[in-house]
């Protein structure tokens, strides 16, 4: 009886994942998120490059590639691959209504934040008011 019930829940999960047309895009970005979570950097690479993910695609809870990594990251240049090659922004909220900036500041994730700020034309520090670098 219990091999029925494992092969019975096994065809059902293949057939709930198979069901999405996008099932080969939100696997990407499942492992996109797990490997920004993880801070693996050769990962996250490879994904953009050979997958073509996006950073903007959500999970279940409405948290960008970026939340992830406002939230554990600690090497800057994931986000700037986030930032410029795979789409990603700092603008976007999920479903708690919060920005990649809100999630570093609730979990006191200093280095996501001092990157961020980095990046958003708005606060960079080299950028003078009338917007010409120095």
């Amino acid at each position: 009886m219990k091999s029925f019930y494992k092969k019975f829940l096994g065809s059902l999960l293949l057939l709930c994942f198979f069901s999405h047309a996008s099932f080969a895009q939100s696997n990407s970005c499942r492992f996109l998120h797990e490997s920004v979570k993880t801070n693996n950097l050769p990962m996250v690479i490879e994904i953009l490059h050979k997958t073509k993910a996006r950073a903007d695609c959500e999970d279940h809870k409405g948290n960008t590639a970026v939340h992830h990594f406002a939230r554990y990251g600690k090497d800057y240049r994931i986000l700037v691959l986030l930032m410029y090659r795979g789409f990603g922004t700092l603008n976007k909220v999920n479903h708690a209504m919060q920005t990649p900036a809100m999630v570093a500041l609730d979990y006191k994730n200093q280095k996501s934040l001092t990157c961020m700020f980095a990046l958003s034309s708005d606060f960079n520090p080299i950028r003078k008011p009338d917007g010409i670098l120095r």
